[in-house]
């Protein structure tokens, strides 16, 4: 997890890089070896797209067991293994650890790069807060706590996870380490219990594992969204591609093997769970807690605090990476390419020589606070649009540079031409679809409106690079 750590770290190396701090692939890698084989690889690509089976209790809600099933073998099959093959081909054509903020810059230049540095950004954002609204959901059904006592109880969570980040982030991965074994403690007391009772044995429960609800009953935006959340991130692979020792076959075994690993992840606490609690009323957030007090009250405490350990962790190790790429973008020092206010860059360096970005944690952490006081619905939904604007650039950045740079080697080219790059677009493009014919009004509303308030800020840096130019052209000339 330390290794974790440092590679989500290093995403920051990527807005340094286009903002000018970097020049050469040694400065953007953070001059790192390469030392992470496949089956790191695999672990870190299990960490960055689930780290377990909470959170997903909702899609099982929403649409059912089976289709929920479903549902996350083709988000494995369609979903991440293009993410991970386009991450492939172009972490290796272009090797700095900056992920899909250096392809879309070398692909269409500094503004598209911005706009999807931005989607990035309040994606990450927005994972975060879904996180935060964890800790709520996962309390036992008779803690009954009206809005005001939430925020507070999510305010000291996430204080908590702050003053961690900001005092030693290298507690982090020392915790995590302690933290995933127990994550599927209470799964198994869950198993025995369901042998010992014949929990799922009667036609009834059997029946209703095997169903497919009407397609008009299912919520399909709830489903999406949070199945996507819950089994997304291969891309990230490509922030890793700097230190993968083995070339092609190490980077592909690493991340295509954690795909079946992600499913059972899932797919054994639901069908498990589901064998004691079948009605889909239970399935909401923080279902798996109802399901453990309904084995004893035991297994039920148990479940709560696995969960919340287990948010405690992703959120801890989601923190101090965002807040990287938020302070990197404030560092800059052209305009252009400093998305965020200078204020975000302040930083402390410690006498180990580690920079830890205190403004840009702290600001990170309140604005996922703030984010997560919305309706779980309008978050979860946001999150999808920010994704796909996210997965469009990059994915289009493949195609572009398929087209722009034909003769760039490409060690883990796709095979099948363009045809098969556009092939790859369809999921996206039919997700984006479902999305905009199903999503409330306020997700909507969110997800698009923020695109033109990118444009506009972006727009405003760029008027501001342009008079800093003319300002430095003019002063030769009144000097003379």
């Amino acid at each position: 997890m330390e290794k974790a750590l440092m590679l989500a770290r290093t995403r920051s190396g990527a807005v340094m890089a286009q903002s000018g701090s970097g020049g050469d692939a040694e400065a953007a890698t953070g001059g790192m070896a390469r030392t992470i084989r496949w089956y790191h690889l695999l672990l870190l690509c299990f960490f960055w797209t689930c780290g377990g089976p909470f959170g997903i209790e909702p899609a099982v809600g929403a649409a059912g067991p089976l289709v929920t099933m479903l549902g996350l073998i083709s988000v494995g099959i369609f979903w991440g293994l293009p993410q991970a093959l386009i991450s492939a081909e172009l972490a290796v054509m272009i090797p700095d650890n900056g992920g899909n903020f250096k392809w879309v810059q070398r692909a269409f230049g500094p503004a598209a790069s911005a706009l999807n540095g931005y989607n990035n950004m309040v994606m990450a954002l927005i994972s975060n807060a879904l996180l935060i609204q964890l800790v709520v959901q996962y309390l036992p059904t008779s803690v009954e706590l009206n809005f005001a006592q939430g925020a507070w109880l999510m305010a000291g969570f996430v204080a908590l996870c702050l003053a961690i980040n900001l005092y030693r982030p290298t507690a982090v991965a020392e915790l995590n380490l302690i933290i995933l074994p127990l994550l599927f403690v209470p799964f198994v007391a869950i198993a025995v219990y369901a042998y010992h009772t014949g929990a799922g044995e009667s036609s009834g429960i059997r029946k209703s594992l095997t169903t497919i609800p009407p397609v008009s009953e299912i919520n399909w935006s709830v489903f999406l969204s949070t199945i996507l959340w819950a089994a997304d991130g291969y891309d990230s692979s490509g922030s890793a591609a700097g230190e993968i020792v083995g070339g092609k076959r190490a980077f592909l075994l690493g991340v295509i093997g954690s795909i079946p690993i992600t499913l059972v992840n899932y797919a054994i606490p639901i069908m498990l769970s589901y064998s004691i609690a079948p009605s889909l009323a239970t399935w909401n957030q923080g279902g798996f807690v109802n399901v453990g007090y309904a084995v004893s009250r035991g297994c039920g405490v148990v479940m709560v605090v696995t969960s919340l350990a287990s948010v405690f962790g992703q959120l801890n190790s989601a923190l101090v990476p965002n807040a990287r790429v938020v302070w990197a973008t404030a560092l800059a020092d052209d305009p252009r390419h400093r998305l965020l206010p200078r204020l975000l860059s302040y930083s402390y360096r410690s006498r180990s020589g580690v920079v830890r970005p205190l403004v840009a944690i702290m600001a990170t952490a309140l604005a996922a606070l703030v984010v997560a006081l919305a309706p779980f619905q309008i978050v979860v939904e946001s999150y999808l649009y920010f994704r796909l604007v996210n997965l469009g650039f990059e994915y289009a950045s493949l195609i572009a540079l398929r087209i722009n740079e034909p003769e760039t080697p490409r060690e883990m080219r796709i095979p099948g031409g363009l045809l098969v790059c556009f092939v790859f677009c369809l999921p996206l493009l039919g997700v984006a679809g479902i999305l905009l014919a199903t999503s409330t009004t306020e997700a909507m509303a969110v997800g698009i409106g923020a695109q033109f308030v990118f444009a506009g800020a972006y727009a405003v840096r760029w008027h501001q690079a342009r008079a800093m130019r003319s300002a430095a052209e003019a002063r030769p000339l009144l000097g003379k």
